[in-house]
């Protein structure tokens, strides 16, 4: 019984230290939204706009990043909009 705890504690410390190395960065956050969202932009209304460059500065301002260790989210104007953990970045469903 033991040894099978022992186990247990282990695999869960060894997840917990890969989740803390791998937590992704408040960049990776706003790469991950600018891609999932750049879609929707009509490109022709950016013409005199680099895009990209301009939804990066405003992401830097607005998105407030929050890191927990083992993962972290990324909220705008206090509606969560991506998640973070093991060096993924999941951009939560845009109807919401």
């Amino acid at each position: 019984m033991k040894k099978v705890l022992l186990t247990i504690v282990l695999i869960i410390a060894l997840l917990a230290v890969a989740c803390a190395l791998t937590n992704p960065s408040k960049e990776k956050h706003i790469d991950a939204i600018q891609e999932a969202y750049m879609g929707n932009l009509d490109s022709k209304s950016l013409d005199f706009l680099d895009g990209k460059s301009l939804t990066k500065i405003v992401l830097k301002g607005t998105l407030d990043y929050k890191s927990y260790g083992v993962c972290s989210t990324g909220r705008i104007l206090d509606k969560d909009v991506s998640f973070g953990i093991l060096g993924h970045v999941f951009v939560v469903d845009k109807k919401n």
